[in-house]
């Protein structure tokens, strides 16, 4: 077998947009590719940003109806008082996501311009007063771990968590 040629070697390199590197009399001489340009693979930070948007509110818009429809059922199987008030304590509850990635928070706040963190946690979801009989701290809860169960299968490297209050 021969060795290949070095005008092989940067052939080769040249077709793939690398530098080639050979030897010449035992100096290491670089070839440089002039006036070609590479082709980008990867997008640009506003197609990446746009993507990621997108994603976000995607799986915002999944776990806010997932986590309706889990009330939908609670409501449906608890024990109201004769007002028609869920038997339970008052309060609500909120998904958070804390110390979240550099592109979900940048997605976040342009998803939402008055999304805040608060000692590392960031507040993706709320069901406020979208929820039937809506001051039960338990049906917030239950909406909210539905919703996080979506979210986390969305972004599993983000850590999001369910955080409650009692009125």
């Amino acid at each position: 077998m021969t060795e290949p040629t070095c005008e092989i070697v940067t052939a080769a390199y040249r077709r793939r947009g690398q530098h080639a590197f050979h030897f010449r009399s035992g100096v290491i001489a670089q070839s440089h590719i002039i006036g070609e340009t590479m082709s980008r693979s990867k997008p640009s930070a506003r197609e990446s940003a746009a993507a990621m948007d997108a994603r976000l509110k995607a799986a915002i818009d999944e776990a806010h109806a997932a986590g309706m429809a889990a009330v939908k059922d609670f409501v449906e199987r608890t024990w109201m008082a004769k007002d028609g008030v869920i038997y339970d304590a008052s309060g609500c509850a909120f998904v958070k996501v804390r110390t979240p990635s550099y592109q979900f928070r940048e997605a976040l706040k342009r998803l939402n311009p008055k999304a805040h963190g608060l000692y590392g946690a960031w507040t993706v979801l709320g069901f406020g007063r979208q929820m039937p009989r809506e001051q039960s701290i338990t049906a917030h809860e239950i909406a909210c771990k539905a919703a996080l169960n979506i979210l986390s299968a969305h972004f599993p490297t983000e850590e999001f968590l369910v955080d409650s209050h009692m009125d």
